[in-house]
């Protein structure tokens, strides 16, 4: 008598990972996102630089969102530099989208200062290119990738931007207003805890 034998396939239980969608209008941010995007997470990052001021990025993400196959509802990130735009109504229109808004101030540079010193003095973008120019010891290129720099200070970076922020809260000063001022630490511990 012949025995039925049932193929059973077994499906992998891996966990699907979870797509985060940034979209910036910073060429530097870009760059920095580029340099996460290779490191083995749970998380797929998908990077769309706009060349558009910030209040118009939040009305982009839906026409973002169809170019790219996600498979599961993403979570989305705006990131800005403040640089000379104001970033007030970008800020809304991401929380009414239900957005999440990171921001720095005067620019993304902060975040990477913050990699090698706390500070709370106000700075102009050149004032912090030559600031981090010096703790890298050559000439900063905004078109270089420094993640690989950078990620070894992570959570020295996630401390200071912290107590910045503490420190402009403190002094009852509104963080969309604040010089120098960075969010940037909730999306690397968004990621960290991925």
């Amino acid at each position: 008598m012949k025995k039925n034998r049932y193929l059973i396939r077994r499906i992998n239980p891996r966990k699907t990972k979870t797509p985060i969608v940034i979209i910036t209008n910073g060429e530097t941010e870009e760059i920095y996102f580029n340099g996460l995007k290779d490191k083995d997470s749970s998380y797929v990052l998908h990077i769309r630089y706009i060349n558009s001021a910030p209040q118009d990025l939040p009305n982009k993400v839906p026409n973002i969102l169809q170019g790219i196959h996600l498979g599961r509802i993403p979570q989305v990130w705006i990131v800005v530099d403040k640089d000379d735009f104001p970033i007030k109504k970008a800020a809304s229109l991401a929380k009414t989208k239900k957005y999440k808004f990171i921001y720095s101030i005067p620019s993304i540079e902060i975040w990477f200062l913050l990699h090698f010193c706390y500070t709370s003095a106000s700075m102009t973008p050149i004032e912090t290119i030559k600031k981090i120019s010096l703790h890298l010891g050559l000439p900063y290129n905004k078109k270089k990738d420094y993640y690989d720099i950078l990620n070894s200070n992570q959570v020295f970076a996630i401390k200071n931007a912290k107590k910045l922020e503490q420190h402009h809260i403190g002094q009852k000063t509104n963080l969309l207003d604040a010089n120098p001022y960075t969010n940037m630490y909730l999306f690397i511990e968004e990621l960290m805890h991925k």
